[in-house]
């Protein structure tokens, strides 16, 4: 107070700065074509964005929007009046499932038939012509061949089902039937046929 009885009063805002801080979270496995949207920083931050290569990909955007195609890291550099942060993600590609037998089996009964299918990381099923499940979660299926039929792949990641089917068929195993015995006299002329036009030797 003054001499007169008056008081007087200033006044002073102290904010302080949040401390700066840049999170991208934990790395993704995500599958071709899926879109991102990843935000950081706060209000009043400036973000930019690099590779892992620091070159710039984007300046002064809290965001950074992208379609996934490839393998991919990125890097976000956080700053203001504290400072700077920055943190990395990577994206790691999922690639589709896929099942391709190729040619379809003829052969012998008995004959041994060992099959394969997916990629590591992938679910695969087995199931015969009628939807039967012969075998699940293994990507090799075993067994002998013994009737005409088909076996069913099917396989599942995180980027969808796939499936294909292998068509199975016997051979028939050669017949021979020459008939009755022949007496016949000396250098009398013989024919035979033996087998259709499918066999071979």
């Amino acid at each position: 107070s003054n001499s007169i009885g008056c008081l007087a009063f200033d006044t002073h805002n102290n904010q302080d700065q949040a401390q700066t801080v840049s999170n991208l979270g934990p790395d993704q496995n995500s599958c071709p074509g899926e879109n991102f949207v990843l935000p950081n920083g706060a209000n009043g931050d400036t973000v930019n964005w690099f590779d892992l290569s620091a070159n710039l990909l984007l300046a002064n955007s809290p965001d950074y929007a992208f379609n996934l195609q490839n393998t991919f890291s990125l890097i976000s550099e956080v700053s203001n009046g504290c400072g700077t942060a920055r943190d990395s993600i990577n994206f790691n590609l999922i690639n589709p499932p896929s099942s391709d037998f190729g040619a379809d089996i003829s052969d012998c009964a008995g004959t041994p038939v060992n099959l394969s299918s997916g990629q590591v990381g992938d679910s695969v099923n087995w199931y015969n012509q009628n939807g039967g499940l012969l075998l699940a979660n293994s990507q090799n299926y075993s067994f002998n061949l013994q009737n005409t039929g088909a076996v069913v792949s099917e396989v599942i990641n995180a980027c969808g089902i796939a499936r294909d089917t292998l068509k199975l068929s016997l051979l028939q195993v050669p017949q021979i039937e020459l008939g009755m015995d022949i007496s016949e006299c000396e250098d009398t002329p013989l024919s035979f046929q033996v087998g259709s036009h499918t066999d071979s030797d």
